[in-house]
């Protein structure tokens, strides 16, 4: 009798890991964990005058049936441990330098066609107008698509037709998430001299 009663548990057990295991193997499937932190981050230039103040981070949910992509419900997203929407920011520690803290991004893939993130850097030393703002900072760039990103990553290899030409994910983008880690360690803008 207790023999029986063995086999029954342990036919009971190994159902109960299969079904956990089929159930792992149904959400690793449908979800994709991105993990990255911290991270020191140094952004070189020419500009004495000014220096990278603000390092801003986004995500972007890209929705072919409905051509939208910013939207961040396709993540979630945490920042030190503390959940967050799909845009964050961080001021520098030093002149130019930033330490980006533990971050992770759990993408939903049956949510959105593709989940990208994106990186951009406001200045200071200088006057709003004088591009020291998200408004005019167009004027510091050499590349005017810097200003929208200077480093992107998006979790498909080729954007659909309607985002493929959209700077703030489709602007440096890497191929890798591992090369997105690395390349936003140093960072070269080239800016525009000062107007005298």
């Amino acid at each position: 009798m207790k023999s029986k009663t063995n086999a029954k548990w342990w036919v009971f057990s190994a159902f109960l890991l299969i079904f956990s295991f089929e159930l792992n193997l149904s959400h690793a499937d449908t979800t994709q964990l991105f993990t990255f932190g911290p991270s020191p981050v140094e952004i070189h230039h020419d500009r004495s005058d000014i220096y990278a103040g603000t390092l801003m981070m986004q995500i972007y949910c890209l929705k072919s049936a409905d051509n939208t992509w910013y939207s961040h419900d396709c993540a979630e997203v945490t920042v030190d441990g503390k959940p967050v929407d799909g845009f964050w920011q961080f001021e520098s520690t030093q002149k130019n330098e930033f330490t980006v803290p533990p971050i992770s991004i759990l993408y939903h893939k049956e949510a959105a066609d593709a989940l990208c993130v994106g990186m951009k850097v406001l200045f200071k030393g200088c006057a709003p107008e004088q591009g020291c703002s998200n408004t005019y900072d167009y004027q510091l760039y050499r590349d005017q698509e810097d200003r929208y990103t200077f480093l992107s990553y998006c979790t498909v290899d080729t954007l659909p037709a309607q985002f493929s030409d959209v700077a703030f994910f489709a602007h440096r983008r890497v191929k890798t998430f591992d090369e997105f880690k690395a390349g936003m360690r140093s960072v070269r803008l080239e800016l525009n001299e000062p107007k005298k």
